[in-house]
């Protein structure tokens, strides 16, 4: 069958990343990292490296989706391959995810970098509002976090305000039928 999974199908968190594990480590409906560059020569899983933005990375990423389990579950974080709106757009538009199935878990506190602090809330909000740019059929799930001074994710209840805010948002902006991962006590 080509295609996603259908909405809702169980998902489960592997821990891993698409570039830094074997090809039996990652099981249909895994929940993964897309990963750094750095993992292709021996790094760590967030470790930075250029590469990982541009044409390597992307190919490095494609080549482990199309040798790969199909129906894997990306998700982003900053210093990855799909690291931000446009790179998510980017995997749910290409067809060799599509062939595969793969869905994206949606995960904005993961995606914000320190540099973005000065202004988060109006990041949070451009984040949230682009999850209508999505195909619903492919966004597996979307993680609600909030973010810490530093720019990290955090439980919602710890992270004061921006908890607060990246709770509405999600409230506002995932729609219905969407499984939502809350980070939460």
């Amino acid at each position: 069958m080509d295609g996603p999974a259908p909405v809702g199908a169980a998902m489960r968190w592997n821990g891993r990343s698409l570039l830094g594990a074997g090809a039996s480590e990652i099981a249909s409906g895994e929940i993964v990292w897309s990963g750094s560059y750095a993992e292709v020569e021996g790094g760590g899983t967030f470790d930075e490296d250029p590469r990982t933005w541009g044409v390597k990375g992307w190919d490095a990423l494609r080549a482990r989706v199309e040798s790969g389990e199909r129906g894997v579950v990306v998700r982003p974080h900053a210093r990855h391959v799909v690291s931000d709106v446009p790179g998510c757009r980017r995997l749910l538009e290409s067809s060799w995810a599509t062939q595969r199935g793969v869905r994206l878990c949606y995960d904005p506190a993961s995606m914000v970098v320190p540099g973005m602090m000065a202004r988060i809330e109006d990041h949070l909000r451009r984040m949230y509002e682009a999850i209508e740019l999505f195909p619903m059929e492919r966004l597996g799930m979307v993680v609600v976090a909030g973010v810490d001074a530093n720019g990290a994710a955090c439980d919602l209840d710890a992270c004061g305000e921006l908890g607060r805010t990246a709770r509405e948002l999600a409230e506002r902006w995932v729609p219905e039928g969407v499984a939502v991962a809350r980070v939460d006590r």
